[in-house]
């Protein structure tokens, strides 16, 4: 098992490439866990290597897009935590994927999630959501976190009863 946690409230370490990081060994694409802190990430292509992946948490990267994660069809958990991100895209072969966390980015529309059936947890609080679509298909579902948001009523959620 490879296991690779990184970061510190200390100090803020930038890495133009993900790419760079990752493949400082071939053992990378063994890892099944890959959590980054406070890290400036300006591309994360570089993780798409990382096929083995359950469990990757990009939190506070600044990261503005998501990218290289359609390889990672291994992954269970994914963080995408206080970032910059404004569109989700990229979870089309993310099948096994059971918990998604893009809360505190800049997302305003729901999309792109409709094949993940397994997915279980969704917290997206903190956006600019201003209306609940796009969960038609999280069959699984049973958690969801919406809070400070910019929604004015609860609506499209009856499927998930």
């Amino acid at each position: 098992m490879f296991v690779i946690e990184f970061g510190s409230f200390e100090f803020v370490m930038t890495v133009t490439l993900l790419g760079s990081l990752l493949l400082l060994s071939p053992a990378v694409a063994m890892l099944i866990l890959l959590h980054l802190y406070l890290i400036k990430v300006t591309h994360m292509g570089g993780v798409s290597v990382c096929t083995s992946l359950e469990s990757l948490c990009l939190r506070s990267c600044l990261l503005k897009k998501i990218r290289g994660i359609a390889n990672l069809t291994s992954l269970v958990s994914l963080e995408l935590y206080d970032n910059k991100i404004k569109k989700l895209k990229g979870f089309e072969l993310l099948v096994n994927l059971e918990t998604l966390d893009v809360s505190f980015n800049r997302i305003k529309k729901i999309e792109g999630l409709q094949n993940l059936s397994k997915l279980r947890k969704l917290y997206i609080a903190n956006n600019k959501l201003t209306k609940i679509e796009g969960l038609e298909g999280l069959v699984s579902l049973d958690m969801i976190d919406l809070g400070s948001n910019k929604l004015t009523c609860l609506e499209n959620l009856d499927h998930l009863v």
